[in-house]
């Protein structure tokens, strides 16, 4: 098996509180990119695509219960 390292492009900043399945469609949130290794250059051209896919990882899913 390969194993797929993946390096944070930025942090996802939304107003949601608690992570409770309903009405995330009315939901917004911006993703600020980490601008110590990406420039502005790299948004370039996302403006032409329909939908982005964004994979996260809640700051709640690694905090000790």
């Amino acid at each position: 098996m390969r194993t797929i390292v993946v390096e944070p492009f930025g942090t996802v900043v939304g107003g949601r509180v608690k992570a409770v399945d309903d009405d995330w469609n009315i939901e917004q949130a911006l993703i600020r990119p980490d601008r110590t290794r990406f420039g502005s250059e790299s948004l370039a051209g996302l403006d032409a695509f329909s939908h982005l896919e964004v994979v996260f990882r809640s700051i709640a899913s690694i905090l000790p219960r």
